[in-house]
C-alpha cells in the first residue's frame, strides 16, 4: 500500500511538469521575429500604395518617394522584430 502510494504521487508530479524554459523562449523569439517580419511587409505595402496613388495623380517624384519611405519604415520594423527576438532568446 505505502509503495502504490509513492508512485503514484511521482507520477502525478510529471504529469503537472512545467515546460523547459528554453522551449518557451524559442517560441516567444520566434513570434516576435515573425511580429517583425509581417510588421515590415504592411510597412511596405502602405508604401507601395501611397506611391501607386501618386503615380495615379501623375507625380512620379512623389511616388517615389513614398516607395523609399515604405522600405525605410519596413526596415526598420524588420530590425525591431530582430532585436526583440534576440531579447527573447536572452531572458
Amino acid at each position: 500500500m505505502v509503495v502504490h502510494r509513492i508512485t503514484q504521487d511521482r507520477n502525478v508530479s510529471n504529469f503537472y511538469r512545467e515546460a523547459p524554459v528554453k522551449k518557451l523562449t524559442e517560441v516567444k523569439a520566434a513570434a516576435e521575429d515573425m511580429k517583425g517580419k509581417v510588421k515590415a511587409k504592411t510597412e511596405k505595402a502602405k508604401g507601395e500604395a501611397k506611391a501607386l496613388t501618386e503615380e495615379a495623380k501623375g507625380n512620379d517624384m512623389k511616388a517615389t518617394m513614398e516607395r523609399a519611405k515604405g522600405n525605410i519604415k519596413a526596415a526598420g520594423e524588420r530590425i525591431k522584430g530582430e532585436a526583440k527576438e534576440l531579447k527573447a532568446k536572452t531572458e
